[in-house]
């Protein structure tokens, strides 16, 4: 079937699906009300014969090769692929959000795969590397790392069934710009109000409450340099954040078990000061980058140590601690 034959094809069933009672049109799609909930019916993908039915979870924003390897993973980097896929297809917001970027991508003439968008995103885990010592790129460029929607935002270095892999939370990147637009909001020429409004977005992030489809629905209209330099800031906390990962990774601290409903790792107030401190001095105690990934780690303990006062005011907010080891400290 053509391309042309397969829209035209799934023209006709939205127009049947629309002749149901309760039935609507959406952007994309329609909706489909039901007793238990409602149906967001987007499209038809697709299965070719000799991939299972659940296949379909995952080609709507998967390539048919990745599809694959989700299915029959063998390595780490297959690992690290499906936990993405998984957090993606659970979630209809991440769904709409990841198809509206795949759709950005063909407008603009790029190939798309969904590993080659999250391969988009590490630059500040790639700006890390390139300044280390030989060695050290050669072994830490043998891991996989990088982003994924976590159910939790964290960042996680463990030894899966298949390998040894490194994860931060999309989450936790968004938690540290709208972190930065509240306490840094003077340096950006923010008002108060619009301070208080991203301190507000960054404490619902970490409690879960907030939706994720922030390339659907930014949250903020800041001025295009504004944004620009916000960005640059949160690039170095995610420069530290990642080299505390591979602080970890390199000091050999493999030994906690992640489990994916729970995406939560707890190390020994000694390891964690130790990756700390392996991450700043990797790179030399004296220089630029020295004292810009130290005043990356001062706002990355600083947002976690507001999180855990905040936290002793509210009981309606989790409980976050940087002193206990909890999972707010980067693990």
């Amino acid at each position: 079937m053509s391309d042309a034959e397969r829209a035209k094809h799934e023209e006709d069933y939205f127009r049947y699906l629309l002749t149901l009672p309760g039935a609507r049109k959406a952007k994309q799609g329609v909706l489909l009300d039901h007793p238990d909930g409602g149906f967001h019916v987007r499209g038809l993908v697709k299965v070719p014969d000799d991939l299972p039915p659940e296949a379909h979870l995952y080609l709507e924003f998967c390539t048919e090769k990745e599809t694959r390897r989700i299915l029959e993973i063998k390595n780490s980097s297959d690992y690290l692929m499906k936990r993405r896929a998984d957090a993606i297809a659970d979630h209809p917001r991440l769904v709409r959000q990841i198809t509206t970027k795949k759709d950005a991508w063909a407008k603009a003439g790029r190939t798309w795969s969904l590993t080659g968008y999250y391969n988009s995103l590490n630059n500040p885990a790639k700006a890390y590397i390139e300044k280390l010592p030989k060695r050290d790129r050669l072994r830490l460029n043998a891991v996989p790392y990088g982003f994924a929607p976590l159910n939790q935002p964290n960042g996680l270095c463990f030894r899966s069934l298949v390998g040894d892999v490194i994860i931060v939370s999309d989450s936790l990147r968004q938690f540290f710009y709208f972190w930065c637009l509240a306490s840094l909001g003077d340096f950006y020429k923010l008002d108060l109000e619009q301070r208080v409004h991203a301190l507000i977005i960054a404490l619902r992030i970490m409690k879960g409450s907030e939706a994720p489809d922030f390339e659907i629905d930014p949250r903020e209209k800041l001025a295009s340099a504004v944004r620009a330099e916000v960005n640059a800031d949160v690039d170095w906390m995610m420069q530290f954040t990642f080299a505390h990962e591979f602080a970890h990774y390199s000091l050999g601290d493999l030994d906690a078990s992640v489990e994916p409903s729970t995406d939560e790792v707890v190390f020994a107030h000694a390891l964690e000061y130790a990756a700390d401190a392996r991450a700043i001095s990797s790179h030399g105690l004296n220089g630029f980058r020295a004292r810009k990934l130290l005043w990356a780690a001062h706002q990355v303990l600083l947002s976690f140590h507001a999180l855990e006062r905040f936290g002793e005011t509210r009981n309606d907010f989790p409980s976050f601690s940087v002193s206990n080891g909890s999972v707010a400290q980067i693990a």
